[in-house]
């Protein structure tokens, strides 16, 4: 009946406007349309009121299938063709329960015309709004987590935790050991551990006073994922387990903690990483201190893939007892990593060593790991890849005033040996040993300055005849020196000129001279004007660790405030390309609740902005948006080897840089 009704109301305007004069047809002519093309919505469920103006004609309204936002319209059609109007429509929408934005058109049709016009429903991104809890040493009892009763003790808070809640910790010492979660956090929704404030000094030590075969971790964390801690102290304490210890998780973060004042040299084996991760994804230990522990720093194994250690700094690290080589023993390793960590693209970079025994140490399958832009000094050595590492990148690392060995291939008699290694613009600057060659099978040595000094130094390159049977190797654009050294490098167990050695290896064009650097006491290793390293690498480029991009900063920020405002990251910290476009994702921590603008900018590598790479400097979230890409563009050029270009998140508007600013493209030519 209704259809008949519109059917005769059409025709009646129809045969009314034949029988009018072109300016009568104008004055009745129908027009129709929505006041607003777009309204946004909360997450929440509700109502909006959209109004149709409506002139001289008769309208339906059509909802877009497939999309749940409208749960029902108070009128669906409207209008009439003899007068105009305004109709107020009342629309009553569901709850977006997705971590996503979406989006469902209306459509205002002209039952005369059977035009359409379009209005867009934009419904946000539910955020998870967690709770916060809190804890106080202070106080007699446990409470109930509230600000008024606070929990006394961390282990008893962290049962409790869900994904998007924040605890928060009152000043104080916190003694304690075992304190597990019952919970995970999410991608979108992490559990959140920090101080109460800014000014709050949380201390948390293990309440360990002797040895036992298996102490207890502080934070044990088993297949728990996206738990974030920032901002404590970890300190003062001889025994325990590692203070955060994290096994099958994944997208956990330690963001701008402290351990310092650790351990004793006399425990063995258990407990002597302060951060240990095994079997685990995409987490990431930035901007953290580490000062005077006995043992080591991190370890990292198991099939543990796209992690992330960046920004850190080690200082003073003792060596402790290990059970592999007897109770009077004594080492220490900044990072460990190994144990069948294969195809993994783990990135350690910009991190900084002194006072330390080894700052990087690959082993039992420690494989397809970058290395980029570490510094060390003033430590016993810096890098060594052992039994069975394959496709290690060591690339554009400095290491100067060493009392060992810069670079230590697999070495050791009952281990296996190490394959395919790129050791690419490194400098080695007066330390006793610089690349030391034993077990290793076709090695990639390009564009490096190994420069040493007569009562300091015993080899630039140490070179074992088995490693002369196990290439071909590649030596191209090197600089190898040694002042007051005419014969400086250990080739066959025997000590030859850098001549000798380069006729030996097939390297051409090699540099043998002062590399003439800038302040390099200080640590300023950039060229001095007519450097003989100048132009000298491949493709004319220059020699040592600054190629492409100048100097920029290692180790922690220790003025870095806790991160309170929505802030940018890269998805993962390792990504390939070839030649074309290539994308890149970064994520905020939580949709955008207003227009927001990430910069990045290259800061390391190989692959040169303009000649080789263009990079898509500036990418911008509209409200609700969390995750997007950009491009980089991988030019066909003449350089006829892979390359390597790091990539930081220099700046966000409205925002903060993030835990996961830096991202490493392995680029294949």
């Amino acid at each position: 009946m209704k259809k008949k009704l519109l059917y005769f109301m059409t025709s009646v305007i129809t045969l009314f406007m034949a029988g009018c004069s072109d300016d009568e047809v104008a004055s009745v002519a129908t027009g129709l349309n929505f006041t607003e093309e777009r309204i946004t919505l909360p997450a929440e469920a509700g109502s909006v009121t959209i109004s149709v103006e409506w002139d001289h004609a008769v309208w339906s309204l059509e909802k877009e299938n497939g999309v749940n936002i409208i749960k029902k319209m108070s009128t669906m059609r409207g209008g009439n063709a003899f007068d105009t109007g305004t109709t107020e429509i009342t629309v009553d929408y569901n709850a977006n329960t997705d971590e996503n934005p979406r989006s469902q058109n209306i459509f205002l049709n002209n039952a005369e015309t059977g035009e359409s016009t379009i209005m867009t429903l934009v419904q946000e991104a539910m955020v998870q709004k967690g709770k916060n809890y809190y804890v106080d040493a202070s106080v007699e009892k446990e409470g109930d987590g509230s600000l008024e009763k606070p929990y006394k003790s961390i282990r008893t808070a962290a049962l409790i935790l869900q994904a998007g809640d924040t605890l928060l910790i009152k000043a104080g010492t916190y003694a304690e050991e075992n304190i597990k979660f019952n919970n995970s956090g999410t991608s979108k929704a992490m559990i959140v551990l920090r101080p109460a404030s800014q000014q709050d000094k949380v201390i948390i030590k293990h309440p360990g006073t002797e040895f036992v075969q298996k102490p207890n971790h502080i934070f044990d964390l088993n297949n728990n994922s996206y738990i974030w801690f920032e901002g404590f102290y970890f300190q003062d304490y001889i025994c325990g387990g590692s203070a955060i210890n994290i096994k099958g998780g994944v997208g956990n973060v330690i963001y701008n903690n402290r351990f310092q004042n650790i351990g004793n040299k006399d425990i063995n084996d258990q407990g002597q990483s302060m951060i240990n991760i095994n079997t685990s994804s995409r987490n990431v230990v930035a901007n953290n201190y580490f000062y005077d522990v006995f043992g080591d720093g991190m370890g990292v194994g198991n099939v543990s893939d796209h992690n992330l250690i960046c920004y850190n700094t080690f200082d003073t690290f003792k060596g402790k007892a290990r059970g592999w080589a007897g109770p009077n023993s004594s080492f220490a390793t900044n990072i460990t990593m190994g144990a069948e960590l294969e195809y993994v693209n783990n990135l350690v970079a910009f991190n900084s060593s002194t006072n330390s025994r080894a700052m990087l140490w690959l082993d039992r399958n420690g494989s397809d790991i970058i290395a980029l832009r570490n510094v060390s000094t003033n430590s016993t050595q810096f890098l060594f890849n052992e039994s069975r590492c394959k496709r290690n990148i060591f690339q554009e690392n400095v290491a100067y005033n060493l009392k060992g060995v810069a670079y230590q291939s697999a070495f050791y008699d009952g281990t296996g040996d190490s394959y395919d290694t790129r050791l690419i613009g490194n400098v080695f600057y007066h330390c006793k040993n610089g690349f030391m060659f034993r077990k290793s099978w076709r090695e990639e040595v390009r564009n490096n300055i190994v420069q040493g000094k007569k009562g300091m130094t015993n080899e630039v390159v140490y070179f074992h005849e088995m490693t002369c049977d196990q290439g071909p190797h590649f030596f191209q654009n090197n600089l190898w020196y040694a002042e007051g050294m005419e014969k400086s490098i250990k080739y066959k167990e025997q000590m030859i000129t850098v001549d000798e050695f380069c006729r030996n290896l097939g390297e051409t064009d090699y540099v043998s001279s002062d590399a003439m650097f800038t302040n390099p006491e200080n640590g300023d290793f950039t060229l001095k004007e007519g450097s003989p390293a100048l132009g000298a690498g491949t493709m004319g480029r220059d020699l040592g660790a600054y190629s492409a991009y100048g100097p920029s900063k290692v180790g922690w920020n220790e003025n870095q405030p806790l991160l309170t405002k929505t802030f940018a990251g890269f998805y993962v910290p390792v990504s390939e390309a070839k030649v074309g476009t290539h994308t890149i994702a970064i994520e905020l921590n939580r949709a955008a609740q207003q227009e927001i603008t990430v910069t990045v900018q290259c800061i390391a590598g190989d692959a040169m902005e303009g000649a080789d790479v263009d990079v898509q400097k500036t990418l911008t979230f509209a409200p609700g948006e969390r995750k997007k890409t950009f491009n980089v563009t991988v030019k066909p050029t003449a350089m006829p080897y892979d390359q390597l270009l790091a990539i930081k998140i220099v700046s966000v508007s409205n925002g903060e840089v993030g835990p996961r600013n830096l991202h490493a493209v392995r680029i294949a030519r």
